[in-house]
């Protein structure tokens, strides 16, 4: 587990904004809004944000945690640099949640795809996705091993990466 990529995003303005835009992983949004804590009592730091109110967390672990506004939470990566493999690799990753190994590589590209094709209606996603890869020292992972990695931490959620509203208690 590692966080040389989120070391490096933090050094680098150029690679930061990157980030930013478009694969929505901004240093500048890492407040979550409300205080919320893991259910493991475990810490829990906020690291960056993205433009639809979510918060990526580090975990005592090194495990990174998204949280969207609505509540919903999961981990999305074993370390920093996984987290970001995955963002810059998938950055319609959110639209892909219920995709899992066992759905093919066909579907999968299909899917990617798509969400891809809109992004490039704004961004040259696929030159940006290449120079933040060189600039963080990430690989470049098919879409499919992405999916596979994703889904494996995604299930990794509970019980001791439940994320609880600080206040009251509630998931």
């Amino acid at each position: 587990m590692t966080d040389h990529a989120l070391r490096l995003l933090r050094q680098s303005r150029a690679a930061a904004e990157l980030a930013a835009f478009p694969f929505e992983f901004d240093l500048d949004r890492a407040d979550h809004g409300e205080e919320v804590r893991l259910a493991s009592g475990e810490p829990l730091t906020p690291v960056a944000g993205d433009g639809a109110g979510g918060t990526y967390f580090v975990c005592a672990d090194g495990s990174v945690l998204y949280a969207d506004s609505e509540g919903s939470a999961g981990i999305i990566g074993s370390s920093a640099d996984e987290a970001l493999e995955t963002v810059i690799g998938l950055p319609g990753w959110h639209d892909y949640l219920d995709l899992s190994p066992v759905d093919g590589p066909e579907k999968i590209l299909a899917r990617v795809a798509e969400t891809e094709e809109e992004i490039r209606a704004d961004y040259d996603v696929d030159a940006e996705r290449a120079e933040l890869r060189a600039l963080l020292g990430l690989s470049e992972r098919s879409p499919v091993e992405l999916i596979g990695m994703l889904h494996m931490a995604l299930l990794r959620a509970e019980p001791d990466f439940l994320l609880l509203n600080a206040e009251d208690g509630g998931a």
